[in-house]
């Protein structure tokens, strides 16, 4: 079992064979297209059988188990979920599966077909990026406006935690598929109780522990049936099974026949020459690639990356249309940091602003040598320069831009010293629009991660925290810790260890309820016409109260003794913070709704004092 969750940013494409099944689970989209032989395709517990030019779409976080019978081969190409995003069908589901080359309705198919050809030929010639991004978008379109479905739950959001222990379990079951394998084992090997997993288990794949595992063994006793002249007993004791009746059941179950007679049509059509029925063999005689190019036009599939091509695009003006997302109105990207400082670029963004109107803008190498933040004397004596790094944010922030810079490309001069990262990550389950990504998974030799469960399961006071680094560290630590402070309580040892198996569901619970009162703070906000930036992690928000011209000290003050609301003005956290308020959303959404009333009560009245004055 070769286990793939591909979860890089790039455009990918795998052959697959007979050597081995291909476990499929990712955050984006593959598409598989049969191009020799006979391939099955289990989802959702339901095996399909896939002949020549048959074709199947897995969503992101769906789980799928190729397999390639003898002298079988398909073709996979993986879309990362930045392209769906880009697509703006985020949201959306399709219900894209042909089982052969004359599958219904079979002009639509061939028509998706010669797209995902398209792609397949753009790739392997190298094509510009911008003209496979193109083509990308096309068959995503396609599959919108002829194969849409309603969402499912296969493709819902998961923490990074429940990814990782549904990737362990499946690991675990896919190395012993063929043993005595029980429910309470595979908790014990991740550290949960039986009953969560099996709930969190049935959530997450739609199917429970005992059918998953029994799904897997059919799949494998199917093609010893096929490839081996077993006895239908020896093929249910090989593939796991605890006895022959317990494998005819299910075997009955899934393909209507017994594998007695399933063996039995097997070895006639093999006397006679005849396709199986089950498993039709269609080989085709030309190239691997027969099956697939043959969907494309006329020297398609000889696209060079540098001459110059047409790509037609089809337009039904008759069609019932949707709203486009404006998705260029949210970001912009201009590279490096240094090049926001040349004079033509500041133009060429501004110009952008003015035409398009987008909210963010992104850039990295902010600490590239050229911004020159960071540099030595003679002396090896650190010089800190931030003239540039403030003239370029100066600028950006002036224009009405939300920055989004990704940090990289370290100073040169800091490249000698071993240089450790200590990341507090106390929110990290606290995040509502993107998946949180620790920075220990790009450098995991030198972060000290800090976290605990005060904020992630609500266990604020139990005092339960920990670390994770490199062990030199560590221990150094513990011996600090360990004669500093005493240990925490044995209860609230028990208590976390509890919440750590058992509480992935109550987090992401309270997640959604956070989430809930998060965009209602900012809606509340916005009618009362108080800018406030969208928080998108923890459980804070950030009002500005600059209009009124009053300190946040002032403001608070008089909104306690007025409306007796209490609010934490923002210079707690620093200067930087005057003319803002922290409102926490962690209460009741009835307290919320009675504090802002109160709230926008009180800024009409400061608004009518101001037009009095």
């Amino acid at each position: 079992m070769t286990l793939d969750f591909n979860d890089n940013h790039e455009i990918t494409l795998s052959i697959l064979h007979e050597d081995q099944p291909y476990l499929l689970w990712s955050s984006g989209v593959r598409f598989v297209f049969v191009m020799r032989g006979t391939v099955s395709a289990l989802l959702h517990g339901q095996t399909h059988m896939l002949s020549p030019a048959g074709f199947c779409l897995v969503h992101p976080l769906e789980l799928c188990q190729i397999s390639c019978f003898a002298d079988s081969k398909a073709l996979m190409v993986y879309i990362p979920q930045d392209y769906i995003r880009l697509s703006g069908f985020t949201d959306s589901a399709w219900d894209c599966l042909a089982v052969d080359a004359q599958a219904s309705p079979q002009t639509i198919c061939d028509e998706l077909r010669r797209l995902f050809a398209k792609i397949v030929s753009l790739y392997f010639n190298r094509a510009p990026k911008q003209v496979l991004n193109a083509a990308v978008m096309q068959f995503f379109q396609f599959l919108e406006q002829n194969f849409h479905a309603e969402k499912s739950d296969a493709g819902e959001h998961l923490p990074s935690t429940s990814m990782d222990r549904i990737t362990q379990v499946l690991k675990l079951i896919h190395s012993r598929w063929n043993e005595d394998i029980s429910v309470p084992e595979l908790a014990e090997q991740v550290h949960v109780s039986p009953n969560y997993l099996s709930r969190f288990f049935s959530r997450h794949i739609h199917m429970t522990i005992t059918d998953y595992i029994g799904s897997i063994r059919i799949h494998h006793a199917l093609a010893m049936l096929r490839e081996n002249h077993c006895s239908v007993t020896d093929v249910a004791l090989q593939a796991g099974f605890p006895n022959s009746s317990a494998f005819i059941r299910k075997f009955k179950q899934q393909f209507g026949v017994t594998p007695k007679q399933y063996a039995k049509d097997l070895e006639e059509q093999r006397k006679n020459q005849q396709p199986d029925v089950l498993l039709p063999n269609m080989q085709t005689e030309a190239g691997d690639f027969a099956a697939l190019f043959k969907y494309l036009p006329l020297d398609d599939d000889r696209i060079s990356a540098t001459e110059k091509t047409l790509y037609p695009l089809q337009i039904n003006a008759s069609a019932e249309g949707r709203p486009i997302r404006p998705i260029w109105q949210k970001l912009l990207n201009f590279g490096y940091a240094r090049e926001g400082l040349l004079a033509s670029v500041q133009q060429q963004i501004m110009r952008a602003q003015q035409e398009i109107g987008f909210e963010y803008i992104r850039f990295h190498g902010i600490f590239d040598d050229n911004i020159q933040i960071y540099q030595e004397n003679s002396e090896g004596q650190p010089v800190l320069n931030f003239l540039y790094a403030d003239l370029l944010t100066d600028f950006l922030i002036s224009q009405g831009f939300k920055l989004y810079i990704e940090l990289g490309l370290m100073p040169s001069a800091l490249k000698k010293y071993d240089i450790f990262v200590v990341s507090d990550e106390v929110y990290s389950e606290l995040t509502y629009v993107d998946q949180h990504v620790s920075i220990a998974e790009y450098l995991p030799e030198q972060t000290i991660l800090i976290n605990g469960l005060s904020k992630s399961h609500a266990m604020t006071g139990w005092r339960i925290g920990y670390a994770c680094g490199p062990q030199v560290i560590l221990k150094q630590m513990l011996k600090i810790h360990q004669f500093a402070i005493m240990c925490a309580p044995t209860t609230s040892q028990y208590a976390g260890v509890s919440a750590l198996k058992n509480g992935d569901e109550d987090v992401a619970h309270m997640r959604d309820e956070y989430n809930g009162r998060r965009r209602y703070l900012v809606h509340r906000f916005k009618e009362m016409g108080l800018e406030c930036f969208e928080p998108f992690g923890a459980f804070y928000a950030f009002p500005c109260i600059k209009e009124f011209g009053m300190t946040s000290d002032e403001f608070a003050t008089r909104f306690l003794q007025e409306e007796k609301v209490a609010v934490v003005p923002g210079t707690a956290f620093g200067a930087c913070g005057e003319g803002f308020l922290r409102i926490s959303y962690a209460y009741s959404l009835e307290a919320l709704k009675e504090a802002l009333d109160r709230m926008e009560r009180f800024v009409q009245k400061l608004r009518a004092e101001k037009k009095e004055a």
